[in-house]
């Protein structure tokens, strides 16, 4: 039987832009598909994707927003 491709929390809250912290609180809540500690990332981007987690708080000083402008351009080319 073939295992999902999984990553660590760490890596996969890299590759969303999001903290590590974050990635294990959905973890802890069932929110993410885990593999035993690792995520599951063909079914964990299905969630990330159409929940939009993290996408909604627009920054408004000038060097947040820039980030939070890089963060969605990545998770676009991510989607796409």
């Amino acid at each position: 039987m073939d295992k999902p491709d999984l990553m660590t929390q760490s890596q996969f809250a890299r590759r969303w832009s999001l903290s590590r912290q974050y990635v294990s609180r959905l973890a802890l809540q069932g929110s993410l598909p885990m593999f035993g500690k690792r995520v599951d990332v063909p079914l964990a981007d299905e969630f990330i994707k159409p929940n939009g987690v993290g996408v909604l708080r627009i920054p408004f000083s000038v060097e947040e927003r820039e980030k939070y402008l890089n963060r969605l351009k990545k998770r676009k080319e991510l989607t796409d």
